[in-house]
């Protein structure tokens, strides 16, 4: 009989389910390991950074929240990052409603390929103000927005709080949008997205909340999307709706 783990890779390579879920690991590297021999991995390729161009000039219904509070926050800040912000699909569909931006630097953290293309993108668009970088090391301190919408599962290492714990100055403001949190212990799942299979973390509240809360930030709001997440073989893992959350800690 074959491993389960085995089983399941055999079942993926044979019938792909685009955005479909399938095993749960205490880790990115046992979620990459478990997928298909021979398919990519991850975001950091051409194809990857080749989606969502169809959602860069208008925002989604699910995105007003983060717009809202992306709104404030902008009353008094002129630095954001976004974490995982793709070739800027948040920032072209968000610009009308936050204008004006010229006067905001806005810095996306991405993989290099992705990176690349944003960049490229800007260039096309005449966007001087929307910077692109690929290692956290490059971002330039202080920051005074930072925001992560439907990105922070696909982030590697340890969770967000451990991440702002290196900043030589944490953001005054922390937007978070679409991100899968459950009041359940954390764990990490293999998505397949089509084009490739990325691990995908699924946040404890006790893990990316609560430590922010520690910080000094205090949470003004919270609101849900309405996604059901289900692994396969694993309904005790189903989520029922995504997060978002919008903190702020003072000067």
């Amino acid at each position: 009989m074959r491993p389960l783990a085995t089983l399941l890779g055999w079942l993926r390579g044979r019938r792909r389910t685009p955005n479909g879920f399938s095993g749960v690991f205490r880790s990115f590297e046992e979620a990459i390991a478990s997928a298909p021999a021979g398919q990519p991995v991850g975001y950091d390729n051409a194809g990857a950074a080749s989606l969502y161009r169809d959602l860069l000039d208008q925002p989604r219904h699910d995105d007003y929240p983060a717009v809202f509070w992306l709104h404030r926050a902008l009353r008094t800040s002129r630095t954001l990052l976004e974490i995982g912000g793709h070739v800027g699909v948040a920032y072209y569909a968000f610009e009308r409603l936050l204008a004006p931006l010229e006067g905001v630097t806005w810095t996306i953290l991405d993989t290099k390929a992705v990176s690349q293309a944003g960049r490229q993108l800007a260039r096309e668009r005449g966007r001087t103000n929307l910077h692109f970088v690929s290692d956290f090391a490059e971002v330039a301190d202080p920051v005074d927005i930072l925001f992560a919408s439907g990105s922070l599962q696909y982030v590697p290492g340890p969770p967000l709080p451990a991440l702002l714990r290196s900043m030589a100055a944490v953001p005054h403001h922390i937007v978070i949008n679409k991100t899968p949190v459950t009041d359940r212990e954390g764990f990490v799942t293999l998505q397949d997205i089509g084009l490739s299979y990325c691990p995908y973390r699924v946040h404890s509240r006790a893990e990316l909340i609560d430590p922010l809360l520690a910080m000094g930030y205090e949470l003004v709001d919270s609101w849900r999307k309405e996604r059901r997440l289900v692994v396969l073989g694993h309904p005790e893992r189903t989520l029922e709706h995504y997060s978002g959350y919008y903190l702020t800690r003072a000067v």
